[in-house]
């Protein structure tokens, strides 16, 4: 058996890399090693599906830079291969601010206004970068 990539467990992490080796090189042989009998057996089938915005990362870092990244690639992948999803980012931030009435009245009339000067009704993650 011929494999060009090897990928060791299929999670979320091995599933996700598998895909995306084959999508970037088509026709590339790629071997994906499971030991259950099923993929996504183990932690990854116990996800919350909550995609991780960067709320909490210094605007900027690498770490806020790539959850944007990822959760733009996430909602692609969604329809592209038609899988419903919801983008929770202000629930999110709800939480967030929770105990913070103050704080989460400012960010809830910055993000409305932010909306209305755009003529969008809705906020999504790749909106952060603008407000």
């Amino acid at each position: 058996m011929n494999t060009d990539y090897l990928v060791i467990g299929g999670g979320i992490v091995g599933l996700a890399t598998a895909w995306r080796l084959q999508s970037m090189q088509p026709g590339s042989r790629v071997r994906l090693l499971e030991k259950e009998p099923e993929v996504g057996s183990h932690q990854s089938g116990h996800n919350s599906g909550v995609l991780h915005c960067g709320l909490y990362y210094k605007p900027g870092s690498t770490k806020a830079i790539l959850a944007v990244r990822g959760i733009r690639q996430m909602v692609e992948f969604c329809r592209e291969t038609d899988i419903a999803h919801e983008d929770k980012t202000l629930e999110k931030i709800a939480t967030v601010l929770r105990g913070n009435a103050r704080a989460g009245q400012k960010m809830a009339a910055k993000i409305r206004l932010f909306c209305n000067s755009k003529g969008k009704t809705d906020f999504d993650a790749n909106d952060w970068k603008e407000l």
